[in-house]
């Protein structure tokens, strides 16, 4: 099986893709071997963060692009192989979207009083343990629900793939694949 990661944190076109002489490559190589072939789009995550970050319409841009991204690339795709005239269509359910790294949300303290506004600083600095400890527990269940918003975005309207999901998915994909090999034998 090839698997190949293409990063979708800018806009897939058809400039972007035919400048990817890899991906073609590899598409031949589908074709020629009948291999299976799975494209993994990641840092879709990444991508909506940075939109959250500057748009209050996030969500409808990020799902805008990201689902663009998969029909950019399966047109192309397919195009390039009709333009070859290669008889081994791609199909959408070969083109997944995954995160393959779980973030880590975990922050020392000292990183946490660095991320605080000046103002928060100075209540942390000058507090007791008891508010130093209550600004800790806010900072953190904000931070946690910010996150959270993208991670659920994600998984509700683009299905995305976490590794163990990933792992199942190819999984699937193996034996079938495996099985019609052997019947291509006899």
């Amino acid at each position: 099986m090839i698997i190949y990661i293409i990063d979708e944190r800018k806009a897939l076109d058809t400039d972007s893709m035919k400048n990817n002489n890899n991906l073609e490559t590899l598409i031949k190589l589908r074709e020629e071997y009948k291999i299976p072939f799975l494209l993994l789009l990641t840092h879709s995550d990444n991508y909506c963060d940075e939109v959250k970050k500057s748009d209050n319409n996030w969500k409808e841009i990020c799902k805008k692009q990201i689902n663009a991204n998969k029909e950019n690339l399966l047109e192309y795709i397919n195009d390039l192989i009709n333009k070859n005239s290669w008889d081994y269509a791609m199909d959408k359910n070969s083109i997944l979207h995954t995160v393959l790294l779980e973030q880590n949300n975990k922050m020392d303290v000292k990183e946490i009083v660095k991320n605080l506004d000046e103002e928060t600083q100075k209540e942390y600095n000058e507090g007791d343990e008891a508010t130093k400890s209550m600004i800790l527990k806010i900072y953190s269940r904000l931070k946690g629900t910010m996150e959270s918003e993208v991670d659920s975005f994600l998984n509700k309207e683009i299905k995305i793939l976490r590794p163990k999901d990933l792992i199942e998915e190819i999984k699937k994909l193996l034996p079938s694949q495996y099985h019609n090999a052997l019947k291509e034998i006899k």
